[in-house]
């Protein structure tokens, strides 16, 4: 049975303005520690929109690899807000490396901020699991 040229439009339409919102949540995500919280809510957006997208590849009976695409892409956009709120979660942690890393010049003191980085993160994970 063919697909109505109307549905497979506004489905095409969809899952496009998933793809685009998954790149500007995966672009924002990369921004300096303050402005990197925008992404969360990107991903929010964006999952709310794969979901809907993945609705509509569902009701068109689209076959093909387009339904294990946006799936893929809603797990991995899941994923990545996972990995920012614990970034919200360690919040001085992720300050502290952001301002030593704006004041880091050279290769080395990238290097001593990474280590420091490294440093707080274990003592945040040991005060908060006890381990």
């Amino acid at each position: 049975m063919p697909v109505d040229p109307d549905t497979l439009r506004a489905t095409t339409r969809q899952v496009l303005h998933f793809g685009l919102l998954m790149l500007v949540t995966l672009v924002t995500s990369s921004l300096a520690f303050p402005w990197r919280l925008s992404s969360l809510f990107f991903a929010v957006v964006t999952i709310v929109f794969g979901v809907r997208a993945m609705r509509a590849v569902w009701r068109a009976r689209l076959g093909g690899a387009l339904l294990p695409a946006v799936a893929v892409g809603l797990g991995l956009t899941a994923t990545m807000s996972l990995s920012m709120l614990g970034g919200v979660a360690m919040w001085d942690v992720e300050l502290d490396n952001q301002q030593c890393l704006d004041g880091a010049i050279t290769v080395a003191a990238q290097q001593e901020c990474a280590v420091q980085y490294e440093q707080a993160r274990e003592e945040w994970t040991k005060d908060r699991l006890g381990r």
